[in-house]
């Protein structure tokens, strides 16, 4: 089964990866390392950061195994970032004897980059600019921008649409808009519309959101985000008040003004 899932080269299997993670902690090593590197070989170029974790993660498991260390901390450091898994944290602790450090870089700062990107879905292809969106805006009002580079979804996208259709219908008005930057309208996954059912479901419900071509990456670049899809919430001043993933936790803490 797992053979002819790669052999047919299919875009997106995490089935696969997980399988292997499975075996692995099972006591299967050998086994499940060759499915997780298998899999890294045949999917490398469309996997979520979250995926990417989960293969740097083992391959640094590896690596201890083969008694690189210095090289396991730190291939085991760049599985974290991302996720902020409690799991690499506690065996990052276990091997350095301190907790990994997470520093979000934008909160409490002015968002870099005032663009002016064209609509790809979702609208009649017209144009956004950051600074009059947050113009239009109230004070009590946020934007969101949510940076997915060249995804056109992916699991953890469809997952944070979910929730934010949950955060529309209990703050009602507080989102002003949702933007969406992409770039590439057929980037990975784009053929998988059931990780877009979530947002379709958000459109449908008369949320604003506009689906945004950044076709050079510049505001990526400009951002430099841990993962993708990385979240950004600002007030009308154009301030970031969260950089992450937005779960309800940090939702509350942007309400109640703790960036």
């Amino acid at each position: 089964m797992w053979m002819n899932c790669l052999a047919k080269n299919i875009e997106y299997c995490p089935e696969y990866l997980f399988s292997g993670a499975a075996l692995y902690d099972s006591g299967k090593r050998k086994k499940g390392m060759s499915r997780i590197k298998c899999f890294y070989d045949a999917f490398s170029d469309s996997l979520s950061q979250e995926e990417d974790s989960i293969v740097k993660y083992y391959y640094a498991r590896e690596m201890l195994k083969n008694n690189e260390r210095k090289a396991a901390i730190e291939l085991m450091q760049e599985a974290y970032m991302p996720g902020r898994h409690e799991r690499i944290a506690k065996e990052l602790f276990k091997l350095t004897g301190e907790k990994p450090v997470y520093n979000d870089y934008w909160p409490g700062r002015e968002f870099p980059y005032d663009y002016y990107l064209k609509q790809a879905i979702y609208s009649d292809g017209g144009w956004v600019k950051l600074s009059a969106t947050l113009q239009a805006m109230d004070s009590d009002q946020l934007l969101i921008i949510c940076m997915l580079a060249n995804f056109r979804t992916n699991i953890f996208y469809d997952r944070f649409m979910h929730r934010l259709i949950g955060y529309a219908n209990c703050f009602p008005g507080v989102i002003f808009d949702l933007h969406v930057i992409i770039s590439n309208v057929l980037g990975s996954n784009h053929d998988y519309p059931e990780l877009l059912e979530h947002e379709v479901q958000y459109a449908k419900q008369n949320n604003s959101i506009s689906v945004l071509l950044d076709t050079d990456e510049q505001l990526w670049d400009a951002l430099e985000p841990h993962g993708s899809p990385t979240i950004y919430v600002l007030d009308n001043k154009g301030i970031v008040q969260h950089e992450g993933e937005l779960f309800e936790n940090d939702l509350w803490d942007v309400l109640l003004g703790k960036p």
